[in-house]
C-alpha cells in the first residue's frame, strides 16, 4: 500500500566531502577545514574526528595533532559547497513530493512508497552517484525522530527507517540529551525535575508540560510522540544568513575587525542579490578568546533598518557603524561576525513616508549592482569595496581549494591515458 512518508537527508562531513569531490587522492585521507581566516575548524572528516579534534576548536592549538596525521587543510570555499548543495538538493526534490531546506547540508522531505527503506537506498545512490558526496537519509514519524534515526543511519549502512513502534520502544534508553534541539541548559533543568529519558518526558501531562517548558516543550512532546508527522514549512527562502571567522591571532586594531566586518558583508550581500532577497535587520558581533581574561567582554549590535535592502554601500555603511559602537579598547579581539535576519523577498516593498538621503541610495543602488554584476561575470570576489589587509588575505586563500564549479579557470581538466 503506498503510503507518505517524512524522510531527512544529511551530507556526510559535508565541507570535508565538497573538498574531496575534485580531489580523488583525499579518499580515505585525513581532512579538515578551518573558517574564513583560518581561525578554527569547522569541519572534519572521520579520520580527523577519530583523533578527537572538535569542532571550534583553535586551530593554533590543534595543529600539532592535525600535523601528526599528515591532515589536509583547506580555509572554506563557501561558492563550491553552495553550488555542491543545490546539486544535491537538486536531485532530491526531483524525486519527492515536497522539500524543506533545513541548512546547506539537510533537507527534510515527503515521499510516497510502498517500501520507505528502498525508497530512501534508492535516493541515497541516487545522490551520491549524480553527485558524488556522500549522504544518510532517515525516516521516521516527526523530524526530531528524523534527525535521532540519522544517527544511526550514519553508523550502519547509511539509510534507516525508524517506525513509531520501533521508536516507543527506545524511548526508556534514550537520554533527552540526545535529543535535536534539547541544549545543555535545557538538559540541566530537566534533570533537576528528574526528566532523564525521553519516556521520563512523554510520560508528563500536557499542562505540566507546558507549565514547566512552555509552548515549545508541548511541541517537542508532539514530535517525540511521533503524532507530528508530514508536517514541513516548506521556505524556499532563508530567514537569516550569517558569515563569521575566528581570526588567527588576536587583535587590538579597529581597522582590522573593519576589514573583517567588510568582508562578512561583502559576501552576505552577494548571497542576498543571488537569493533575490533583502534583509531588514543587520548585527555585528565581536568577541575575544573564550580562554582568556577578557572572555566576558564581547559585544554585539543590532539595527532594524527602516526599509529593507541589498545595496551594498548602505549595508557596509550600518555594519561598521554597529561595530564602532560595539569595539573596547584595550581588549583583543578573536572573532568578528555579520548576521542579515528578517529576510524577505526583494519584490515585498516597504514604502516609507520621508525618505532621507534617497539621491545617495539611489546612487548607490545602482553602484551596487554594478559591483555585482562585475563580481558575477569575473569572480565573487573581483570588486570589493574599500578592503585592506590585502597581503594577509592572499597568505590565508593560499589554503582555499579552486572554485571547480563556478569559474571556467578552475576548471578540472582529465587527461586520457
Amino acid at each position: 500500500m503506498v503510503q507518505k512518508y517524512l524522510g531527512l537527508l544529511d551530507c556526510n562531513n559535508f565541507y570535508a566531502s565538497c573538498e574531496r569531490l575534485f580531489r580523488p587522492d583525499l579518499s580515505n585521507l585525513p581532512v579538515a577545514v578551518l573558517s574564513g581566516e583560518n581561525g578554527c575548524v569547522v569541519a572534519r572528516s572521520k579520520e580527523v574526528k577519530d583523533i578527537g579534534v572538535p569542532v571550534g576548536a583553535p586551530y593554533f592549538q590543534i595543529k600539532d595533532r592535525l600535523d601528526s596525521i599528515k591532515a589536509n587543510i583547506f580555509t572554506t570555499n563557501f561558492p563550491l559547497y553552495r553550488d555542491i548543495s543545490k546539486r544535491v538538493l537538486d536531485v532530491v526534490n526531483e524525486s519527492v513530493l515536497k522539500m524543506e531546506i533545513y541548512s546547506i547540508d539537510e533537507c527534510f522531505f515527503i515521499f510516497e512508497s510502498n517500501n520507505p527503506d528502498k525508497f530512501i537506498s534508492e535516493l541515497k545512490t541516487k545522490v551520491e552517484t549524480l553527485v558524488g558526496v556522500p549522504v544518510s537519509i532517515a525516516c521516521a514519524p516527526s523530524k526530531t525522530i528524523c534527525k535521532y534515526a540519522n544517527t544511526i543511519a550514519k553508523k550502519t549502512n547509511g539509510h534507516f527507517v525508524l517506525t513509531k513502534k520501533e521508536w516507543l520502544k527506545k524511548v526508556f534508553d534514550i537520554r533527552m540529551g540526545e535529543i535535536w534541539g534539547v541544549g545543555l541548559s535545557r538538559t540541566r533543568q530537566m534533570n533537576e525535575k528528574q526528566i532523564s529519558f525521553v519516556s521520563d518526558f512523554l510520560k508528563l501531562e500536557d499542562p505540566v508540560i507546558k507549565n514547566l517548558f512552555g509552548v515549545e516543550g508541548a511541541r517537542l512532546k508532539l514530535e517525540l510522540s511521533g503524532d507530528d508527522s508530514l508536517s514541513l514549512s516548506l521556505r524556499t527562502k532563508n530567514k537569516s544568513m550569517m558569515s563569521s571567522c575566528s581570526f588567527q591571532k588576536e587583535s587590538y586594531d579597529l581597522v582590522f575587525l573593519e576589514t573583517a566586518v567588510k568582508k562578512h558583508v561583502h559576501e552576505l550581500a552577494l548571497n542576498l542579490k543571488e537569493k533575490d532577497l533583502i534583509t531588514t535587520s543587520v548585527q555585528v558581533y565581536i568577541a575575544p578568546s573564550r580562554h582568556g581574561d577578557f572572555f566576558l567582554q564581547g559585544a554585539s549590535n543590532t539595527v532594524d533598518l527602516i526599509q529593507g535592502t541589498n545595496n551594498l554601500f548602505l549595508l557596509q555603511e550600518t555594519a561598521l557603524k554597529l561595530l564602532r559602537q560595539a569595539f573596547s579598547k584595550g581588549v583583543p579581539y578573536k572573532k568578528a561576525g555579520v548576521l542579515f535576519s528578517h529576510l524577505v523577498p526583494n519584490d515585498v516593498e516597504n514604502l516609507v513616508l520621508f525618505e532621507d538621503d534617497l539621491d545617495f541610495k539611489i546612487k548607490t543602488s545602482n553602484l551596487s549592482d554594478v559591483v555585482y554584476s562585475i563580481n558575477k561575470k569575473l569572480g565573487r570576489n573581483k570588486v570589493q569595496l574599500g578592503l585592506t589587509g590585502k597581503e594577509k588575505t592572499e597568505k590565508v586563500s593560499a589554503l582555499r581549494s579552486q572554485s571547480y564549479t563556478t569559474k571556467w579557470s578552475d576548471i578540472k581538466l582529465v587527461l586520457a591515458g
